[in-house]
């Protein structure tokens, strides 16, 4: 079935946070969606998560984008 709604989920070093935000997304009744996690450059367990629901679920995908700017503290 093609998804009618794509979620857009980006996150970095959102390691604590992104299981629980997936697993929202996962339990809708409301089934005919994809979810797209993009992860932007994390140097935590982040993109290891995302990787882990992405073999689970064929309807979630993960993308990985460099971490572009200048960020200067």
């Amino acid at each position: 079935m093609m998804p009618i709604v794509s979620v857009l989920l980006p996150f970095r070093n959102a390691a604590a946070t992104l299981d629980a935000a997936v697993v929202s997304i996962a339990t809708q009744t409301f089934t005919p969606w994809e979810l797209l996690l993009i992860d932007n450059a994390s140097a935590d367990a982040g993109a290891d998560i995302a990787r882990q629901w992405a073999m689970r679920d064929e309807r979630i995908h993960l993308v990985h984008e460099p971490r572009t700017g200048s960020h200067t503290h």
